[in-house]
């Protein structure tokens, strides 16, 4: 009885196998249309077909003692530096592969300390970099090697979450931006570097104090200068700036109109500053920055897609620019369009369109390098289960093509966390979160110390070439 019964158990899971087996071979490719859903069925071969899960520790430790192995063969020397620098996940493609791409840039960073100067990277994405992702460990190791700390640029008020620093004001503005939703004022171009500003009509008050994020380095908490930079719209404008436990309160006015800024140096860091603002001014940021080297502005713009920049007016930006003494400008864009380029010539436009930008920046800010960051691996469910958008390598290899073309770097986060499918394991490993597109804190900050590292791996081949 036992027996016939586990039989007919047994016939019935094979019947059942047998039923699912002919669904997954007849159901349309495309899915069948129900009540305004599209039900969808994989296929025969995804599913007999074995999928290997990355292992994307074994892929970090596998990159680093490759890249030991080969200093050990080739020591310091040119076949070392080729070797590395055109076979690696993390490599720069530069236009026209041209070795001395960063070579201006890094002499600037050099001289730095030197010439008394606070040169500046400015790092624009969408929301991949908010809360100082990616860009925090960056400027940690450039500000090592450089010298420099403090924060960077900061808005009056974060239009959104500010960890580089905290900031807070209070009193009479508004808000302006060139993104976001239909409920973000505009202001017909005038919106400055942050690609936003602050409108002050009357009085505020606001303050700065040091990042109490337990992650934060400790050089990003360092600050003993700031730098204001505003748009007087007419009659005066004044601002003053305190530190109580120093006993330091200095005050600036002016009565002329256009681009400008306040400078304050303090005698030591400062463990909180007070401001205060009065007039009609657009506030474009301030630059709180500590001693002479290199500061690094995270400026995050959530749901951009890269194409705000020519919204800016050229004469405003360019104004602003000039101020800031500018040697990197990073544009870290695309993740927030992958889901909906698809083909050749959506691809086509978007990067026209993101070369013009390109030329655009260029226009407002000639001395600097411009490297662009394409999109991590991100992945969907429209094929019954999490994968890799299929367009996905094209459209990197696209942005890769149009960055080169306007003389811009180029640099791959989908290659540099493992390429097709790695964002699985970047998710089950605590490094991204679940919808598969942004990195956690820890990922954020592998990724930051990979672009560093390619970065500095550049800068050693520079000092070699001087070398020899």
């Amino acid at each position: 009885m036992n027996n016939m019964r586990a039989t007919k158990i047994f016939l019935f899971i094979l019947v059942v196998i047998a039923l699912l087996a002919l669904i997954c071979l007849f159901f349309p490719a495309d899915g069948v249309k129900l009540f305004g859903t599209t039900l969808r069925f994989p296929s025969l071969e995804k599913i007999m077909k074995h999928e290997e899960k990355f292992d994307i520790d074994g892929f970090l430790s596998d990159e680093q003692r490759r890249q030991d192995s080969i200093a050990q063969m080739l020591s310091d020397s040119t076949d070392y530096y080729m070797v590395l620098l055109n076979d690696s996940a993390t490599r720069f493609y530069l236009p026209d592969d041209d070795y001395t791409f960063f070579d201006a840039m890094f002499a600037t960073m050099d001289s730095a300390q030197q010439q008394r100067r606070t040169v500046r990277v400015l790092h624009y994405g969408d929301s991949q970099i908010e809360m100082d992702h990616i860009t925090g460990r960056l400027r940690t190791a450039l500000q090592t090697q450089f010298g420099g700390g403090g924060p960077g640029l900061l808005p009056l008020n974060g239009f959104t979450p500010v960890t580089a620093a905290q900031v807070w004001a209070n009193g009479s503005y508004q808000k302006l931006s060139s993104f976001g939703d239909s409920t973000v004022s505009r202001s017909s171009g005038n919106y400055g570097p942050m690609m936003q500003c602050h409108r002050i009509n009357g009085s505020v008050s606001a303050g700065i104090k040091p990042s109490a994020q337990h992650t934060a380095d400790s050089l990003v908490k360092l600050f003993d200068h700031a730098r204001v930079l505003f748009n007087n719209r007419g009659g005066s404008f004044d601002a003053s700036l305190s530190v109580p436990s120093m006993g330091y309160n200095v005050s600036h006015h002016t009565d002329a109109e256009g681009v400008q800024h306040f400078d304050w140096q303090l005698d030591s860091c400062a463990d909180k500053i007070s401001l205060r603002y009065n007039g009609s001014a657009d506030f474009y940021g301030i630059m709180v920055d500590y001693g002479h080297g290199v500061a690094v502005d995270n400026i995050p713009m959530r749901g951009c897609s890269g194409h705000q920049f020519k919204g800016v007016n050229a004469d405003l930006l360019a104004a602003a620019y000039s101020q800031m003494d500018i040697a990197l400008i990073i544009l870290q864009f695309g993740g927030n369009s992958v889901p909906y380029i698809r083909g050749e010539k959506a691809l086509q436009r978007y990067c026209d369109e993101l070369g013009e930008q390109i030329e655009h920046i260029r226009s407002c800010c000639r001395n600097a390098t411009i490297l662009f960051i394409g999109p991590s691996d991100m992945t969907s469910t429209g094929e019954g289960s999490w994968q890799t958008y299929s367009f996905l390598p094209r459209f990197v290899e696209g942005l890769r093509q149009m960055a080169n073309q306007h003389g811009a770097a180029y640099w791959s986060i989908y290659d540099a966390m493992g390429g097709w499918n790695s964002m699985k394991s970047w998710v089950s490993s605590g490094y991204a979160g679940k919808d598969y597109m942004h990195f956690t804190q820890k990922g954020a900050d592998i990724m930051g110390d990979r672009l560093a590292a390619a970065l500095m791996l550049q800068y050693e081949y520079y000092k070699f070439r001087q070398r020899h």
